[in-house]
């Protein structure tokens, strides 16, 4: 199966993130805007994963007649873009669709 574009996972995305917004009534264009804001902190985490798996964790820099290594500045910044989604999420209210299944059977 051939690997997904970015841009098709980022519409799939979108229609998920928007499709229950609308199941929640979520209409005015305050909601939508919060999503368009995800998708702009989704993009920047993808680059910073591209950037991670290309460079590593450690960068060299050379600078002059100095030579060192630095952690990737894509590293620290990763964590804060995922708090960052994670916060638009709770904002939205948006729920996990994973079904739970048929908790009849699960008496313990």
């Amino acid at each position: 199966m051939p690997k997904e574009t970015r841009n098709v996972r980022k519409q799939r995305l979108k229609n998920d993130l928007t499709a229950q917004l609308k199941r929640d009534g979520k209409l005015q264009s305050y909601w939508n805007d919060l999503v368009n804001d995800y998708l702009t902190f989704w993009e920047i985490k993808e680059k910073l994963k591209i950037d991670i798996e290309r460079n590593g964790a450690m960068v060299i820099i050379k600078n002059g007649s100095q030579v060192f290594r630095k952690r990737n500045d894509a590293v620290v910044e990763m964590p804060k873009i995922s708090k960052r989604m994670t916060d638009i999420l709770e904002v939205l209210d948006i729920k996990s669709t994973i079904p739970d299944g048929d908790d009849e059977d699960d008496d313990y």
